[in-house]
């Protein structure tokens, strides 16, 4: 029997996601469509119209580039433990924490930073990763029963 463990090391770099960009826009604009059609008085749509803009506008850099909150790139070692890169390059430890979705489409990861309660949460989209380490991580995931 072989003591070479059963994974190898995961080095994952993520890009921005032509899905997540469009699912936020169909979202925000599905609901934009909704607030104009409503039998209500031009102003009162243009105030709910407002928020639905906003939202829109503060979100979509965060999908379409890589801003320093962002997570860029993350390892998990053979051992267990988690390295997270943020859009800054820098690196910091982490541990996976409650709410992770293992899905062959999508995979959801929660990083909480060890020492502190920040918690960041990665998507990971078909379009967002390497398609073979997407099915590798999803696989280890699954076999060392890290679902919530």
């Amino acid at each position: 029997m072989s003591s070479e463990p059963l994974f190898r090391e995961l080095d994952i770099a993520l890009r921005p996601s032509a899905y997540l960009t469009a699912i936020l826009a169909m979202a925000h604009l599905g609901a934009l469509g909704c607030v104009l059609v409503l039998p209500w008085d031009w102003a009162v749509r243009a105030l709910l119209a407002v928020p639905v803009c906003l939202g829109l506008l503060m979100n979509l850099p965060a999908v379409t580039s890589t801003p320093s909150r962002v997570v860029t790139r993350f390892r998990w070692s053979r051992d267990g433990l988690w390295v997270v890169w943020d859009g800054t390059g820098r690196p910091g430890q982490t541990q996976a924490g409650r709410g992770l979705l293992v899905h062959p489409w999508m995979t959801i990861l929660d990083f909480r930073h060890r020492g502190g309660r920040r918690s960041r949460f990665v998507v990971i989209l078909p379009d967002s990763a390497d398609p073979d380490l997407r099915r590798r991580l999803n696989v280890r995931l699954r076999m060392e029963g890290l679902r919530a």
